[in-house]
């Protein structure tokens, strides 16, 4: 049994620039805020219209751009302003993202569609634009999309959550096929349970504790960064079909998705 030994987070991301999906709050908060203590430049999209207020609460070299993800306009919109801003994009973290509980045979049409537009429609068309910029400017760049164990197993009541984060890594999956060789590492996490705004979680305690922002930081770290120290409970994708194992004892599923020199 993989021995967790917590994560080693000591490592520079310095004069890098961010975007971060749901940067407002939960473990997106948590990495915007890391990664400001890293030297990372962070543009922030959120519906939050108080985005830009939060950003700057971190100090320099961060800022907010208000906006509803599904709109399709959104993801220019936040790339011009990161460029104008800081001159570039090399980070995309998308962890906006929302859950509604229901039993599968009484969700509704709209809570069905809503949980589908905003968790992988959106991660979807802002991933699609972050990596065709970085691929028109020869940018060898990272994109972390966050997924959950709700993309691997069954849990009653989260059938629109479970197909959305499904969905994202089999996204991740085919994204990482065709721009790894483009110079473009595209990876997911998978959280087990954590610290979100979405709403009530009901996946337990996995081995006796809730998943730490940290944990979550450690995984997302590890697939943005160069570095192979991080040391995690993770689950990794094999050979070409990336199949993954059974993670449902995993405190973070996270795919490795490619491995770019």
């Amino acid at each position: 049994m993989l021995k967790y030994e917590g994560v080693d987070l000591e490592f520079s991301l310095e004069g890098k620039t961010a975007i971060i999906t749901g940067g407002a709050a939960g473990i997106g908060w948590a990495t915007a805020e890391f990664f400001h203590n890293k030297g990372v430049k962070l543009v922030l999209a959120d519906l939050n219209p108080e985005v830009d207020k939060l950003a700057k609460s971190l100090g320099d070299n961060a800022i907010g751009v208000p906006g509803n993800v599904c709109d399709l306009d959104y993801p220019a919109k936040v790339i011009d302003a990161a460029v104008k801003e800081f001159g570039q994009v090399d980070i995309l973290v998308n962890c906006a993202g929302i859950v509604a509980l229901e039993d599968a045979e009484l969700i509704s049409a709209d809570d069905w569609n809503r949980t589908i537009s905003i968790n992988l429609s959106a991660s979807f068309f802002m991933a699609q634009a972050v990596g065709k910029y970085m691929i028109d400017n020869k940018i060898s760049g990272s994109i972390v999309n966050m997924a959950s164990q709700a993309g691997v197993i069954a849990l009653d009541k989260h059938v629109a959550y479970c197909a959305s984060k499904g969905g994202i890594i089999a996204m991740t999956k085919v994204m990482a096929k065709e721009w790894g060789p483009k110079g473009i590492r595209v990876n997911c996490v998978s959280p087990h349970r954590g610290p979100h705004r979405s709403g009530p979680q009901g996946l337990g305690r996995p081995r006796g504790r809730r998943l730490q922002e940290g944990d979550a930081l450690g995984a997302v770290c590890r697939a943005r960064g160069d570095r192979r120290r991080h040391r995690l409970p993770v689950q990794q994708g094999r050979g070409d079909d990336h199949r993954p194992q059974p993670a449902h004892r995993r405190r973070i599923h996270y795919q490795v998705m490619n491995k770019r020199a």
